[in-house]
């Protein structure tokens, strides 16, 4: 049985100057631990995601697993 979760994140443009990326980084950090915004969002049934290092990773992962399951059960769109 597949255990069913959403997750939200913020992406941008591959051809976005490091510098860009990483302060957009740290700067929705910053907004997502202010405690008004953080409770808010664990209210609206957001989990605390920030201390996943490799994002792209995860979301990579995801991608993997959603297709295995698309093509197991041959799910067309």
């Amino acid at each position: 049985m597949l255990g069913l979760t959403g997750f939200s994140g913020f992406f941008a443009p591959a051809a976005v100057p490091k510098p860009v990326a990483d302060r957009l980084a740290r700067e929705l950090r910053a907004i997502v631990a202010l405690p008004d915004v953080n409770s808010r969002l664990l209210d609206l049934g957001f989990e605390d995601m920030s201390d996943i290092a490799d994002f792209a990773g995860f979301v990579d992962d995801e991608v993997k697993r959603w297709a295995s399951v698309i093509h197991e059960f041959n799910i067309s769109i």
